[in-house]
């Protein structure tokens, strides 16, 4: 017969106990109910047991047993009635554990894997690496599936066990990540970056960058601030919504910025880098690039064979502008302008950059319309200073005429909304008159000044200090300053 082993558990409940003049019988039930043992000990010499009345007991006691388990409790007994053995312990029942269920999980509702999709590697960008996992404020990072309980089980006694429920997975919320009511999503409260480390999920506003922006990095979008403790080498981009610092210099990259861009070693773009920014832009120095900043464009030392544009002031105190188109808005304000060498260099007060490129295009639409309009002109208006010619013509020819002439009255009112817009985004005289260029030191011949649309060459050195105002009969002139 198949015996069960011998239990060791300390945790066994005894259910009943029987002890005569032949036998003393326990029966226990372990602490899950998923095991029943037996232990029966001989009091005389020729002990015997009543196997049916013992198996009737324990269904009596409401054991749930098989057929098979009753034959196999059967046999025990018997074994003991024949060799009178002590049987210590001994497993006759056991249940149907219940099985433990599906354990929690967690649900990305955002890629952050840092591996880029498998393609041919001929159409590969290496400087696209897409390592950096950028999230919006209030982007719903993960969500947190509840763990489920598994099948059911059955107790020694026939009655069910709960299924154990499985495992909760486990995340915390660190910095900039909020979690719902319910403790099941976790949303960005910044925009940033993703960083899951230890199951704990923050998103990060400021991406820090050990060494250069290079193929090690790829190109950089993020909406933070991206601080680059290196630099940016030839061929890059870096993208930040709120700032980005160099301490290095930049070649020839591409730098863009929702707020301000500060390179500490300066720019070297061999004329293929652009510098854009939505705040300040500040450089130890600019070589060979193009510069958008909707503020000011500060510049430690020189600005050579630039284009820059500012809706604020450039300036750059210590050091000369030479070989550049510069822009301002606002104030220029400059060591030196231009060089000894008559290098052509142009600078302008008093200019929006954005309305300029504007201007241009009204520009060519005006000049569209105007040419329309004086066609449509030329055609109706014959008819319009004769009203009986009108009467003569066939009807067909009747209503050609009433379209071409909502045709220009419709371009008409299109063309006077375009002057007024044109007219609109110029700086008024008084304005004019406040903005200006200062030279602390030289303005060299060759040098271009512009002040609103007013310009003027200056074809030989002026010393400074001086600065180049507009008086107030439209013409520029050089004043102490």
């Amino acid at each position: 017969m198949k015996l069960a082993e011998h239990a060791d558990n300390p945790g066994l409940k005894c259910v009943w106990e029987d002890v005569n003049s032949n036998y003393y019988a326990r029966i226990f039930v372990s602490e899950d109910r998923l095991s029943a043992y037996i232990s029966i000990k001989p009091v005389s010499s020729s002990p015997s047991v009543d196997v049916e009345g013992f198996v009737e007991k324990i269904v009596g006691m409401g054991f749930s047993c098989t057929d098979e388990d009753k034959r196999n409790f059967r046999e025990l007994l018997e074994e003991f009635n024949k060799t009178r053995v002590p049987v210590e312990q001994i497993r006759f029942l056991e249940g149907i554990k219940p099985l433990s269920g599906l354990s929690g999980r967690i649900k990305w509702e955002t890629n952050i894997s840092n591996t880029r999709d498998e393609q041919d590697d001929s159409k590969v960008d290496f400087k696209e690496k897409g390592t950096i996992k950028n999230v919006a404020k209030g982007t719903v990072l993960l969500t947190l599936i509840e763990p489920r309980r598994g099948t059911p089980g059955v107790d020694v006694f026939g009655r069910s066990i709960q299924g154990e429920l499985g495992a909760c997975a486990v995340v915390s919320a660190g910095k900039n990540v909020a979690v719902s009511s319910d403790g099941k999503s976790f949303s960005a409260s910044a925009d940033g970056m993703v960083v899951f480390e230890n199951n704990i999920i923050s998103v990060e506003e400021i991406l820090i960058v050990e060494g250069n922006v290079d193929y090690s990095t790829g190109n950089i979008t993020f909406k933070g601030t991206v601080y680059i403790k290196g630099s940016v080498l030839d061929g890059f981009k870096v993208s930040a919504d709120k700032g980005i610092q160099i301490d290095g210099g930049a070649g020839s990259a591409v730098l863009e910025s929702g707020g301000d861009i500060e390179i500490n070693g300066g720019v070297a773009a061999k004329g293929k880098g652009t510098i854009k920014a939505k705040g300040r832009v500040k450089s130890k120095y600019l070589n060979n690039v193009e510069v958008e900043s909707q503020s000011d464009v500060v510049v430690q030392t020189e600005m050579v064979n630039c284009k820059v544009d500012a809706m604020g002031n450039i300036i750059i105190k210590s050091g000369a502008i030479i070989g550049c188109e510069c822009t301002a808005y606002g104030e220029i304000e400059a060591s030196v302008i231009g060089s000894k060498m008559h290098v052509k260099t142009m600078v302008a007060t008093g200019v929006n950059f954005g309305a300029k490129q504007r201007n241009k295009a009204l520009g060519k639409e005006i000049a569209l319309l105007s040419a329309e309009v004086k066609a449509l002109t030329e055609k109706i208006m014959p008819f319009l200073m004769d009203k009986e010619k009108v009467k003569s013509v066939p009807e067909q020819t009747t209503a050609i005429l009433r379209k071409d002439l909502a045709e220009f009255q419709s371009k008409k009112a299109r063309l006077a909304e375009l002057e007024k817009e044109l007219n609109g985004t110029q700086s008024s005289n008084t304005e004019l008159r406040r903005r200006g260029i200062k030279v602390h030191r030289h303005i060299y011949g060759g040098v271009e000044v512009q002040i609103g649309e007013y310009r003027k060459m200056f074809a030989d050195e002026l010393r400074g200090p001086v600065k180049i105002v507009m008086d107030e009969n439209k013409t520029l002139k050089a004043i102490p300053w």
